[in-house]
């Protein structure tokens, strides 16, 4: 379906870009016409957004399959795994990087999800954050464990919170950083599926995203 939908953007997309250059290039010299090609171009964009608003409900529902196997892990083995996996590499790029002191606990979780999510929200501080610093702090609040990754040099609104997590979306700090908009969205299909939770806070130009864990 996907395949399909993409092959019929084509089609419109070929006609929008033909009527713009017509207009550009002043071929048009009635007024009528070029009422109509405006017009044209205008019909072929709504048929384009109602292609990708199939595409990206498509996504969000089947595109990728999330399993999770529920169990138990030590806080610390998934935390060792994290700065293992980044600690050499921040430190070589100038970043500090700091895990702050915790108490060790059990978590309920799916011990390779979780440690997925976490990738996830250090992957985007390197991509999304000034290099500067880039830190994990912990906190316990009604039977949880709260886990937070949070990077300096945010440029994010904060008005665009509540859409972070959706599927391909991008904020308005990600027009020279490549990605797809999925990895927010896969941590939260993921703790949901844990019984868990994620959100993210800026404050002081800092971007903060926490995994709520319930500690069994």
């Amino acid at each position: 379906m996907l395949l399909s939908l993409s092959h019929d953007i084509k089609t419109p997309l070929s006609a929008i870009k033909l009527n713009a250059m017509a207009l550009a290039r002043g071929l048009y010299k009635d007024e009528g016409k070029r009422r109509a090609a405006v017009l044209s171009i205008h019909t072929r964009a709504d048929e384009i957004e109602r292609f990708v608003s199939e595409i990206t409900k498509a996504a969000g529902e089947d595109f990728m399959s999330f399993e999770v196997t529920q169990g138990e892990a030590f806080l610390s083995v998934i935390i060792t795994k994290i700065e293992a996996r980044y600690a050499s590499q921040l430190a070589m790029s100038g970043t500090e990087f700091v895990i702050q002191k915790y108490d060790d606990c059990i978590l309920s979780c799916d011990p390779d999800r979780l440690a997925e999510c976490l990738q996830n929200l250090m992957e985007n501080a390197i991509k999304y954050g000034d290099g500067r610093r880039i830190e994990i702090s912990f906190d316990k609040m009604d039977g949880c464990e709260l886990i937070t990754v949070s990077n300096t040099g945010c440029t994010l609104e904060t008005k665009e919170l509540p859409q972070i997590f959706e599927s391909f979306h991008r904020g308005n700090n990600a027009d020279r950083v490549q990605g797809n908009g999925l990895g927010l969205f896969i941590c939260k299909r993921l703790m949901g599926l844990m019984n868990g939770e994620v959100y993210a806070d800026i404050r002081d130009e800092c971007f903060y995203i926490t995994l709520v864990v319930k500690i069994p």
